[in-house]
């Protein structure tokens, strides 16, 4: 068991955790529901107020960091492929700023990061 943890202790994250900063903001339903729309609640504006140090070179919003001990799982349906007696489709869902795989220093292996100007329907508005 000892070989196995030492194995485990050697294994890259994925992201480089030191020299981070993280903090939780939680807002209660009342306040969740009040604040939808309103500039001040939006993720540019949570991270200026939150995170407002200039010596904070990057900055970036998550709804769960990693390892954090909480999912985010949704069922899903796929097209054209009926769902079997007893199958179980979920995926894991995070929700992120723009910069934040920057901040944790996740590496793009293809495509693009997410800007300001992707929306919530999932593509990018034309400017």
């Amino acid at each position: 068991m000892l070989n196995s943890v030492m194995k485990l202790s050697r294994v890259g994250t994925g992201f480089a955790a030191d020299h981070l900063l993280t903090t939780r903001i939680a807002l209660t339903r009342i306040e969740l529901r009040a604040a939808r729309g309103r500039a001040s609640h939006s993720p540019p504006e949570l991270l200026a107020r939150a995170l407002g140090d200039p010596a904070c070179a990057m900055r970036a919003l998550t709804s769960t960091l990693p390892f954090g001990g909480t999912r985010g799982a949704n069922g899903i349906d796929i097209e054209g492929r009926p769902q079997q007696a007893g199958e179980l489709r979920i995926v894991d869902q995070r929700h992120v700023s723009p910069g934040y795989f920057q901040t944790m220093r996740i590496p793009l292996l293809r495509g693009r990061t997410f800007n300001d100007s992707d929306d919530s329907r999932g593509g990018a508005r034309s400017s």
